[in-house]
């Protein structure tokens, strides 16, 4: 069984990630962010939009929507 801590660190790893401004960090351009989105469905995407809507990362709604189009 997992200790506390260790518990506790895969919780605040999930939640950065589930965060659009601590996911971007994670990509140090565009192109790798783009290369991300191309793995996720169109619904994926679409919930990865509102979600970056939410926290007003405009430029990456951008590159988000672009995918989307691009899937028809």
């Amino acid at each position: 069984m997992a200790d506390s801590g260790s518990l506790e660190e895969l919780e605040q790893m999930y939640l950065d990630l589930i965060q659009p401004n601590k996911l971007i960090q994670h990509f140090p351009t565009d192109m790798e962010f783009v290369e991300w989105l191309k793995l996720g469905t169109t619904d994926e995407l679409q919930w990865c939009l509102k979600a970056f809507e939410q926290a007003e990362l405009f430029s990456h709604c951008q590159l988000i929507k672009q995918q989307i189009d691009l899937r028809g």
